[in-house]
């Protein structure tokens, strides 16, 4: 039996693959946290967080910004949207 991999839009766009995630979800993995543990941080609904990190939603300004200062990023928000290997 074959196993696929589902392919989701990401952020950018473009299709996104089992191998990728967004910076976001990097960011929360090496802290060791829970969707659920960045949902409490970021003051955030957990189906939101994980909606997010699914690339399923885009958040809003505020949301976004909220979840740049849980996770301790100093930089564009937007960047936290952005693909990037798993860690």
């Amino acid at each position: 039996m074959a196993i696929s991999t589902i392919a989701i839009k990401g952020a950018g766009g473009k299709l996104r693959g089992a191998s990728d995630v967004i910076r976001l979800d990097k960011a929360r993995i090496e802290l060791g946290w829970s969707k659920a543990r960045l949902a409490r941080e970021a003051g955030l609904n957990q189906t939101t967080v994980s909606l997010v990190t699914n690339g399923r939603l885009r958040p809003g300004q505020q949301q976004l910004r909220d979840l740049a200062v849980a996770v301790g990023h100093s930089g564009d928000p937007l960047d936290l949207l952005r693909e990037v290997d798993k860690p």
